[in-house]
């Protein structure tokens, strides 16, 4: 019964690690089960240092973000909203082109608790 219940420990952990290392949103949208598309738009076409910045789109879960355990209040009243942008389970957000480039670190963060600075 001991060992038992150590296998149990050990796979509820395991689940635990695995859920907190997967960012899904960089799975096929198909794949991931992905339910919401994020596009984000930057207000400016390129950054100071001349590099090029054009919208992206983010295949999301909208448990990751807007109900699990670090859900953002922005995106949890933006899945309730009745509109017909929400009718097609897409938001589009525009937005400074620091705030776009660092957006893969947020999702990171959204489904992992973890990110990295410096990408």
């Amino acid at each position: 019964a001991v060992s038992a219940n150590k296998q149990t420990a050990k796979r509820k952990q395991m689940n635990r690690n695995l859920s907190t290392s997967i960012s899904g949103w960089k799975l096929d949208a198909e794949e991931s089960f992905s339910d919401w598309e994020i596009e984000v738009i930057p207000t400016v076409a390129s950054t100071n240092d001349g590099s090029s910045l054009s919208k992206k789109s983010y295949h999301v879960h909208t448990y990751c973000l807007g109900v699990g355990p670090r859900k953002s209040l922005y995106f949890h009243r933006q899945f309730k909203l009745n509109t017909k942008e929400n009718a097609q389970r897409k938001t589009s957000l525009k937005l400074e082109p620091s705030a776009a480039q660092a957006f893969p670190v947020f999702l990171d963060y959204m489904y992992t608790g973890q990110f990295d600075i410096t990408a």
